[in-house]
């Protein structure tokens, strides 16, 4: 509570516990451990139930504690922690302990968790749901009853037989003839004939009639010929770079 942030727990050591006061009130007691192999110095006394909100968001987390061991309450559940590792793989024996040890913590029922463990690994029945489920944790909804009327088959009869209807069927129009298309004008010939090897550089000119030129079959058009000038000889151009 936000009424506690800033204050002081103080610690009181006896021989055989350690107790916590917060404001003159006891909040905490832990039993006083000693260390009796001589391999270690110090010995650990830690209560699952300060870390198990925690470890319940990562359970993955308990396969690699260093306290494990510290976590298990009593030599019975690190029994069944060695049943939950043989019989089922290490990701889901490490659920199912950490939430058999959030139930124990939350509902207080440590025995009664740890003997519904053992009746269900003898029957190899122990699942998570089934756990969840047996401690009321995990409610399913109940299953609602819905009643359905079936329908009659006749119904579809109408849908299988022709339908009558009251207005005579209207006959389909008669396709129209598609618009004939226009007499292509005739086409004058070409102005250039076809090129031999020889002809390479030059376009090779057909004559064409000077004085009468037929447009779309009208009455033909005369034109006056005119005499075409006579070039004189051009001067052969020099090359520059020709010495």
């Amino acid at each position: 509570p936000s009424r506690l942030i800033g204050r002081t727990l103080e610690l009181h050591l006896y021989h055989d516990r350690i107790v916590g006061y917060l404001a003159h009130q006891v909040v905490v007691e832990l039993p006083r451990i000693r260390a009796t192999d001589k391999q270690k110095r110090r010995a650990r006394c830690i209560n699952y139930r300060h870390v198990i909100e925690g470890l319940r968001r990562k359970p993955r987390a308990f396969l690699y504690c260093t306290w494990q061991q510290d976590l298990l309450p009593n030599d019975e559940y690190r029994q069944l922690w060695e049943h939950l590792k043989a019989h089922y793989d290490l990701d889901s024996a490490a659920l199912l302990m950490v939430e058999a040890l959030y139930i124990a913590a939350t509902q207080d029922k440590e025995g009664a968790v740890a003997h519904y463990l053992h009746t269900q690994l003898d029957a190899k029945t122990l699942t998570l749901v089934g756990l969840q489920e047996h401690f009321q944790l995990l409610q399913r909804p109940p299953i609602r009853q819905v009643n359905v009327t079936q329908h009659e088959l006749s119904s579809y009869d109408q849908l299988l037989s022709p339908r009558v209807s009251d207005t005579p069927a209207q006959p389909l129009p008669e396709p129209q003839s598609l618009p004939q298309a226009t007499t292509p004008l005739p086409h004058a010939g070409a102005v250039g004939g076809p090129r031999t090897t020889g002809d390479a550089g030059r376009m090779v000119a057909r004559p064409i009639l000077a004085g009468t030129v037929r447009i779309g079959g009208a009455t033909p058009l005369e034109y006056p010929t005119q005499a075409r000038p006579q070039r004189g000889p051009t001067a052969k151009r020099k090359n520059p770079l020709q010495l």
